[in-house]
């Protein structure tokens, strides 16, 4: 289970029974609130990494189709 699942079911449990103060309740939701934004800028990341992957991909076929295309005409010359 992640972190956050973990803090989430805590906090939940917690409140459920009533044995949370207020101040448990806000510092547990700052720690939800931290590892959501590190989770979002994790999911950015990793979107930004797949672009790049892509990219760097359609280039590298590009690059492969003129090579192909040079070599061919080389060879019917």
């Amino acid at each position: 289970m992640s972190y956050f699942k973990y803090l989430l079911v805590a906090t939940l449990g917690l409140m459920a029974m009533g044995c949370a103060s207020t101040s448990e309740v806000k510092e547990l939701r700052g720690e939800v609130a931290v590892i959501r934004t590190d989770l979002q800028d994790a999911r950015f990341d990793a979107q930004e990494a797949r672009r790049l992957a892509e990219e760097a991909n359609a280039r590298s076929r590009t690059t492969e189709e003129m090579l192909n295309r040079g070599f061919k005409r080389s060879m019917y010359k």
